[in-house]
């Protein structure tokens, strides 16, 4: 009797470091258990190392994130004349055709090319910059292009999900994410709409109760008023993506 297949994993990119491949400037790694031991049992992990696929060799000299002219740009601590900026941001665009199917994105911590946040930015003279006194966010230029093509994709460090809240927050959030683009390739509806909030109605509510009831409510008046599809998917999305961030009190997770 043949075995039932296995429920395919839901695919989630990573930073190869994070795995245990050798690809960090200095040849080595930065393996993270809790990733590859936890969330590998839910997750098709995918790994990627955008410095390395523009074409810097393992071991590379060492870059960082340098404010010049008011703009942020990547560079290398040693010779300051090579400048990755563009190429970061190039490869970005060139792996949407997979990144629009990934559910997840899980990113090296202060990574000047990863690094999803708090990155650590300096001046000319290599002095860290205060990111609150500055315009710039302090994020590795290929998350940052990752994100901008995909801003509702659930993304964290392996610092953050060290944190067992947050790491099954994250889980939670993938999986929703990963339904809601189930959702939208078939043919979309208000009352389509409508039953996925349904399915998932007890997992919003535990988060933020009344934020929960206004993603309804939204969905209820739009119905109402015959209202657009595209408008009401574009502000639902973001409403519930804001809201799936909240994390619950440990007694209900």
């Amino acid at each position: 009797m043949a075995k039932p297949e296995e429920p395919q994993k839901i695919p989630v990119g990573v930073s190869s470091c994070l795995l245990g491949e050798r690809v960090r400037y200095d040849g080595g790694h930065k393996y993270n258990p809790h990733i590859t031991n936890t969330l590998r049992k839910y997750f098709n992990l995918i790994p990627f190392c955008p410095e390395v696929d523009i074409g810097l060799g393992v071991p590379r000299e060492a870059v960082h994130l340098v404010m010049v002219n008011n703009a942020v740009r990547c560079v290398s601590t040693v010779s300051p004349k090579l400048d990755i900026t563009e190429q970061l941001i190039n490869c970005a665009e060139q792996q949407k055709h997979w990144h629009e199917n990934l559910s997840g994105y899980i990113f090296k911590r202060n990574s000047s090319s990863c690094g999803p946040n708090k990155v650590n930015l300096v001046d000319g003279n290599g002095k860290v910059l205060d990111h609150h006194k500055t315009n710039a966010s302090g994020v590795g230029l290929y998350a940052q292009e990752l994100m901008k093509n995909f801003p509702y994709l659930p993304v964290e460090d392996e610092d953050s999900l060290s944190h067992r809240l947050i790491r099954e927050n994250f889980i939670m959030r993938v999986g929703i994410y990963h339904c809601w683009q189930s959702l939208l390739t078939k043919e979309l509806s208000l009352k389509a709409l409508s039953a996925f909030h349904q399915d998932h109605q007890h997992i919003f509510i535990k988060h933020h109760k009344r934020f929960a009831v206004e993603l309804e409510t939204g969905l209820v008046s739009a119905e109402q008023d015959g209202d657009d599809i595209k408008q009401v998917k574009d502000v639902y999305i973001e409403r519930l993506t804001r809201l799936l961030k909240i994390i619950p009190a440990s007694k209900n997770l």
